[in-house]
């Protein structure tokens, strides 16, 4: 980790170049920062970090909804270096999502809507105190997500519970996961017990309104959702 007479080392990962070199540079010449990774995907982020005689301080990620690798690459980095801060930057700055960005293992959620000012700001606040929260994400909800992770799903739950939200049956579920129907019952089962709910249109409400969006459901009909609330 980063001392004080140091610069915070930074790594940016962001698939828009011009983006990502703007906000390197910005940040360098701020003072306070060293960006030490660039790249626009989360896989070649792991090979840097993998190969990097030191680890970043703050990884700053792009998150998208219409992609679930970025999802994955939290999970990966949160898994092999737990002392790096991970700080989610997203076009997608609605309650689900920033539910997700900490339930998935993130320390920060900074739209890419706000200015560069914001952002070394929140930075140096996730720096300091190993958490950054937006302004209008209340504090009970985060208390919240500390459950959810206490809670402690599997990688297989979770992408099970994806599922929950397209219109599979549970052997087309089994099928996707490559797994027998009985494996799915078992998620299935854990997941009512962790998470005290019966059906699996339970389940299904409880993954949307956690930001638990149906990204291997590549369209998602909208009868689904009419049905899940129903």
């Amino acid at each position: 980790m980063n001392t004080e007479n140091k610069p915070i080392r930074i790594a940016l990962c962001d698939s828009q170049k011009m983006f990502r070199e703007c906000i390197a540079q910005s940040i360098h010449l701020s003072g306070g920062f060293e960006v030490v990774i660039q790249t626009d995907t989360g896989t070649e982020l792991m090979q840097y970090m993998s190969a990097a005689a030191e680890v970043p301080d703050i990884c700053v990620l792009e998150i998208s909804a219409a992609k679930c690798m970025e999802w994955s690459t939290i999970a990966q980095i949160r898994d092999r270096w737990q002392d790096a801060l991970i700080m989610v930057v997203s076009t997608f700055n609605t309650a689900a999502v920033i539910k997700r960005v900490f339930c998935a293992g993130g320390n920060g959620f900074i739209s890419k809507f706000s200015g560069i000012t914001d952002l070394k700001v929140a930075l140096k606040r996730l720096y300091r105190e190993r958490l950054y929260l937006p302004d209008t994400f209340p504090v009970s909800a985060f208390t919240n997500i500390v459950h959810q992770r206490e809670a402690q799903f599997t990688k297989r739950e979770l992408v099970f519970l994806e599922y929950c939200c397209g219109e599979y049956s549970y052997k087309q579920i089994a099928d996707k996961m490559c797994v027998s129907q009985r494996t799915v019952e078992t998620y299935r089962d854990s997941l009512f017990d962790k998470l005290n709910i019966h059906t699996r249109t339970g389940l299904a409400l409880y993954a949307l309104q956690n930001g638990f969006f149906p990204l291997h459901v590549p369209q998602i009909q909208r009868g689904t959702l009419q049905a899940v609330y129903v």
